[in-house]
């Protein structure tokens, strides 16, 4: 079956043995991973039809084991030249920038007591809400089980990659993420 990327446009071939409702793929030519969701195929020339797909948004990743890592694993704008950042657009801290400046950074509740790297002036912000993580070039936000949720847009997210100027939101705090070059 003849699917298409929903990031780069390109279209590639799933194995026809798998054209099961939510098959996973990943793009060959960008390495986003991609979902056939709900797909019937029926009718003549069904094998040499494309298929949209919808990106994956709710990717679980295995967390980090700093103690089992052959190396530590380096910030993101050590590792990329790059340098990350998150901008509060929205809630009480709106203009605030904080700068991402090590592999994985925790986002809570001003005052909650559990160690949040960056601190958000938030009542509606769990104590440790959400954490922002580098792999390699991706991005990663992670839902840490908050009480009210993480937010791309007005979805729900667990565990999404984020791109340049991403903005999500925890409690009432709408948040960007900002990916520049390194001076």
């Amino acid at each position: 079956m003849r699917i298409a990327c929903p990031s780069c446009g390109s279209t590639f071939d799933l194995a026809e043995d798998d054209p099961r409702s939510n098959a996973r793929a990943a793009c060959p030519n960008c390495g986003r991973a991609v979902v056939v969701s709900a797909a019937r195929i029926d009718g003549p020339g069904s094998g040499s039809e494309t298929i949209p797909l919808e990106a994956v948004t709710g990717l679980i990743l295995d967390p980090i084991d700093e103690t089992t890592s052959p190396a530590k694993p380096v910030p993101a704008a050590v590792s990329s030249g790059r340098r990350v950042s998150l901008a509060v657009l929205s809630g009480p801290q709106a203009g605030d920038v904080f700068l991402l400046d090590r592999p994985r950074v925790v986002l809570g509740r001003k005052g909650g007591g559990m160690g949040a790297d960056i601190e958000v002036d938030d009542g509606q912000v769990s104590r440790a809400h959400a954490s922002v993580e580098s792999h390699g070039s991706k991005v990663v936000l992670q839902d840490l089980g908050s009480s009210n949720g993480t937010f791309v847009g007005e979805e729900p997210v667990k565990s999404v990659e984020l791109a340049d100027r991403d903005e999500f939101r925890i409690g009432v705090t709408r948040l960007m993420l900002i990916v520049a070059e390194s001076d």
